[in-house]
């Protein structure tokens, strides 16, 4: 989840350098709807609860100090509640690889028929 942290914020800087290029009109709003999906994965405003990559690792660090710091087996809310952990987080790198694949693609060819530079995903 780190490496799609990662990717997901030099991602976000780009299209945020992009934006600033961009006057308005539907170029523009396509920018502004790839970013708004974008908040899954890092930003400020992400839908009212909506699992976000920053919850939901942040709910796996809880857990699992949680099971580290107790010499007894987990309770069965922890049990749950880390296996719906794991998956939200699979859920949010699925997701993250549809965006890259899909999304991200979309609005780059609309970004080289205008002219500008387009949006790299890091390795």
């Amino acid at each position: 989840m780190a490496k799609t942290a990662e990717s997901a914020r030099q991602v976000r800087e780009q299209l945020d350098a992009i934006r600033s290029q961009l006057p308005e009109g539907e170029l523009k709003k396509e920018l502004n709807s790839v970013t708004e999906k974008m908040q899954l994965f890092g930003g400020t405003a992400a839908p009212t609860g909506a699992r976000t990559l920053g919850l939901t690792t942040g709910r796996l660090r809880s857990l699992f100090a949680q099971i580290e710091g107790v010499d007894l087996a987990p309770t069965s809310q922890i049990i749950s509640a880390t296996a719906e952990t794991i998956k939200d987080a699979h859920d949010l790198e699925e997701s993250w690889k549809t965006f890259a694949s899909a999304d991200l693609p979309a609005l780059n060819s609309k970004l080289k028929a205008a002219g500008l530079a387009t949006i790299k995903i890091p390795n």
